[in-house]
C-alpha cells in the first residue's frame, strides 16, 4: 500500500513552492531593476573641440557628444546629457551617482580611486605655444624659467609641463581667454601652455592660427577617457562600452574631425 501525504504535508509543500516562487519573482524584479535602461551623462562645460561652449538652452555639441550619440545608439540604450554646469558639480554628481558617466575626462590616481575609467577613446595634447617670430630654444621645462608665460586659470597641466606652475617659474594664470592671445601678441608674455586644439577653437576673430607656433619638443600627449560612477547601474556594460569607444573614437578622428586633428 502506497503512503500518501496528509493534508498538513500538502500545505507545507504548497507553502514552500509559494515561497520559492516569490523569491524567484523578487530575483527577476531586482535583475530587471539593475539593468542599464537609461544612461545619464555630463561633462566639462567647455573643452573644444571635444565639448563646445554652447549658449544656455542650446543642445551641446563637439567630438565627445557625437561619440556619445554613436555609441549609445548602437548599444540600444537611451541617453540623457545634462546642461552645462560648473565642473566641480559635475565631478560631485559622478561620485554621488547622480550621473552615470562623464564623457570627457583626464586620468589621475585620485580620480581612478573614485571612478571606473573606460579605455581611452582619443588623445589630446598640450604644448608651449609662442607668437610667430618669437620662438625660442626649448629642450626641457627648465628652459622656461627665465621667461614669462600665461595659462588659463584653474587648468591642470600634465607632467612635465605642470612644473611651470610652481613658484620657480613666472607663469600668470588668467581667467579671461582673449587676454591670453593679447599677451602674446603684445609681447607681454613669451609663451602660453595650452592644448593647441582648444587654443585654435577659442581664438578671437582678429587672430589666425598662423600667427602662432607650437614648440614641438614641448608636446605632451594625454589620453581622454570616459569615467563611470561606482554607484551607477550601468557598470555592467563597461566591456561593451569600451569596444564601441575604441571603434568610434578612431572613426571620428579620421572621418568627421580629420581636419581638426591633422593640423
Amino acid at each position: 500500500m502506497l503512503d500518501t501525504p496528509n493534508s498538513g504535508t500538502l500545505m507545507r509543500l504548497a507553502l514552500y513552492h509559494f515561497i520559492g516562487l516569490c523569491l524567484l519573482l523578487i530575483g527577476v524584479t531586482q535583475s530587471v531593476a539593475a539593468e542599464c535602461t537609461k544612461v545619464r551623462l555630463s561633462g566639462p562645460p567647455v573643452w573644444p573641440p571635444y565639448v563646445n561652449g554652447e549658449e544656455i538652452g542650446s543642445e551641446r555639441s563637439g567630438v565627445a557628444i557625437e561619440l556619445v550619440d554613436r555609441v549609445f545608439s548602437e548599444l540600444g540604450i537611451p541617453r540623457e546629457i545634462d546642461d552645462a554646469k560648473p565642473w566641480a558639480r559635475v565631478v560631485s554628481d559622478l561620485e554621488n551617482g547622480e550621473i552615470d558617466i562623464v564623457f570627457a575626462l583626464l586620468s589621475s590616481p585620485s580620480r581612478r580611486e573614485k571612478f571606473i575609467f573606460t579605455e581611452s577613446w582619443l588623445d589630446d595634447y598640450y604644448a608651449v605655444v609662442t607668437y610667430k617670430g618669437k620662438e625660442f630654444p626649448y629642450n626641457r621645462i627648465e628652459d622656461l624659467k627665465t621667461r614669462r608665460g600665461v595659462v588659463y586659470h584653474g587648468i591642470n597641466l600634465p607632467t612635465p609641463l605642470r612644473k611651470a606652475q610652481t613658484e620657480d617659474y613666472d607663469l600668470l594664470e588668467l581667467p579671461d581667454i582673449p587676454s591670453l592671445y593679447k599677451m602674446l601678441r603684445l609681447g607681454r608674455a613669451d609663451y602660453i601652455i595650452t592644448s593647441p586644439l582648444t587654443f585654435k577653437k577659442l581664438m578671437p576673430e582678429d587672430y589666425a592660427w598662423s600667427d602662432f607656433s607650437v614648440l614641438e619638443p614641448s608636446v605632451v600627449r594625454i589620453p581622454l577617457y570616459m569615467a563611470m560612477s561606482k554607484k551607477s547601474l550601468c557598470t555592467a556594460i563597461l566591456d561593451q562600452l569600451n569596444e564601441k569607444l575604441l571603434m568610434h573614437g578612431k572613426q571620428l578622428k579620421t572621418e568627421s574631425y580629420s581636419q581638426i586633428f591633422s593640423n
